[in-house]
């Protein structure tokens, strides 16, 4: 009698543990991913981290000469990229198409999702010119010059839009005395590869205002040029958190005879 007993309850405990690795088996089934899904994950790994290129263009565009800085990836035939104005720095999406030979570029600009611009453009080696017009405004043509100044082969960069104050002393004659007033100068740019591209705006004593914008170019590490209009040429050197402008050949083309483009500007 205790040997029957003791021989069915033996067979209870095994019959328990098959129950068991039936189960576990099951589990370990619906764990592990099939080479089906090991393959779809590394596919979809590898897509994230594919690499796009893109190339950097800096010019200006409508009749007062806005700056601003475009980004675009070329790749079949379509365009994706983004660009922002100097003054806001505000990201502008673009979308569009290229010509079968790539010289030719129909782009539509949209913030929010909501179209906001036209541009046709036509590539010539490291430029791009043409026309921009708002929506349904196609008569309102605004001209469009652009200059490539850097590729990246690693995705995108992040541009960095800085601005630069020099607050100082002008007096202003009211008629009978001169009067003092704290007034500021300003210069915006962004770095891009070998360029920098920026807007100065400065005000002197009476009030004489001056501005002059455009790329200048990196000659060493910490020092930019640019050349202008009548043999103007205005350097920018960089030193951590200062920017120091210095006429190097007179720039009096693009301001009154007592504003100088000239200063230690301190960044905001």
């Amino acid at each position: 009698m205790k040997f029957t007993y003791s021989l069915l309850l033996l067979l209870l405990l095994f019959s328990c543990q098959d129950e068991n690795n039936d189960k576990n088996s099951e589990s370990n089934k619906v764990e592990s991913p099939s080479q089906d899904q090991e393959s779809a994950t590394q596919v979809e790994s590898d897509e994230e981290t594919e690499l796009k290129s893109f190339d950097y263009y800096a010019g200006t565009i409508g009749l007062y000469g806005e700056d601003v800085l475009v980004e675009i990836n070329t790749d079949k035939n379509e365009i994706t990229g983004r660009y922002w104005y100097l003054k806001h720095g505000r990201q502008i999406q673009l979308n569009g198409t290229t010509s079968a030979k790539g010289n030719e570029w129909q782009m539509t600009e949209s913030v929010k999702n909501v179209v906001t611009g036209h541009m046709t453009l036509e590539k010539n080696g490291d430029q791009l010119s043409g026309q921009w017009y708002a929506p349904g405004k196609e008569s309102d043509i605004q001209e469009v010059e652009l200059q490539k100044v850097y590729s990246s082969e690693n995705g995108k960069i992040t541009p960095n839009f800085e601005t630069y104050l020099y607050s100082k002393t002008i007096s202003i004659y009211n008629g009978e005395e001169d009067e003092e007033e704290t007034a500021s100068d300003e210069l915006r740019l962004v770095r891009i590869g070998d360029y920098v591209l920026f807007q100065y705006f400065v005000i002197g004593h009476n009030a004489h205002v001056g501005h002059i914008n455009g790329l200048a170019k990196m000659v060493s590490k910490n020092k930019a040029i640019f050349k202008g209009e009548e043999g103007c040429e205005l350097s920018l050197t960089f030193d951590g958190k200062t920017v120091t402008a210095l006429e190097e050949e007179s720039c009096s083309y693009y301001r009154g005879m007592r504003a100088y483009f000239s200063g230690t500007l301190t960044k905001k």
